[in-house]
């Protein structure tokens, strides 16, 4: 996504990506995503703003808001996801595939370690 002048930072993203990217899962709880400092808030507020992301109310929480990921933000979700793979491809196109094996379980066994299991 660089060199773009539009759409979403990374970061701004990063968090609905993972939820974007599971079939049956669009929507994303704005609570769900805790941030402090109204971090979270104002990343959905650019992001609706920008047309990428639709809030509706939580039929189950009525103080809660629900985020749907719009078709333009499913196209930028989809963009960005089609260039990481791209972009994964050239980083391992030099290895041998038993290199790529290896190096697949290294970080699988270090990601394991870092980062908490997805709920």
């Amino acid at each position: 996504m660089r060199g773009r002048a539009a759409g979403p930072r990374v970061p701004s993203h990063r968090r609905a990506c993972p939820t974007a990217q599971r079939p049956g899962h669009r929507r994303l709880a704005e609570g769900d995503a805790a941030d402090d400092g109204g971090a979270m808030s104002k990343r959905l507020d650019r992001l609706e703003r920008d047309g990428l992301v639709a809030r509706s109310r939580d039929d189950a929480d009525g103080r809660g808001r629900v985020v749907h990921l719009t078709d333009a933000g499913r196209r930028v979700i989809d963009e960005a996801f089609a260039d990481h793979v791209a972009n994964e491809a050239r980083l391992l196109a030099d290895l041998t595939p038993q290199q790529a094996v290896a190096l697949e379980e290294l970080l699988t066994a270090w990601l394991a370690r870092v980062e908490p299991p997805a709920r």
